[in-house]
């Protein structure tokens, strides 16, 4: 996976809506005023269980995407580094992270200054 696919799969993640397309309603609405408040409280109460179920269906999606676009950085970042290593790759995408988040396009950029750094680092130490 190159920059532009990381920051496409993170844009995706960040920007998926975990909000249905459906409406939750209070428990006193009334859908039709000519049936039997029972009825209109079922009503209520089925609706808004299928709305909870797709929130979490989204929101679970949106975890495995998120999910996705962690793991993939991470192996990218592995294949930028001359000494690969997961907790190396973790530390460093940790730190990106934590400075660079508010712009994950930047996060991505920072990976390739990041991990030439730290190849020039492990090349000195060698020395």
């Amino acid at each position: 996976m190159d920059q532009d696919e990381l920051i496409e799969l993170w844009t995706k993640a960040c920007t998926f809506s975990t909000k249905p397309n459906i409406k939750r309603y209070e428990a006193e609405h009334v859908f039709d005023e000519n049936k039997s408040v029972k009825w209109n409280r079922e009503e209520v109460e089925r609706i808004n269980k299928m709305y909870d179920e797709k929130a979490q269906e989204l929101k679970e999606e949106k975890q495995a995407i998120s999910a996705k676009a962690h793991d993939e950085t991470i192996k990218y970042i592995q294949e930028c580094l001359d000494n690969p290593s997961e907790e190396k790759a973790e530390l460093l995408w940790s730190f990106i992270y934590r400075e660079w988040h508010s712009c994950m396009s930047d996060c991505i950029y920072y990976i390739s200054d990041m991990t030439e750094l730290i190849n020039s680092i492990d090349k000195l130490n060698k020395e």
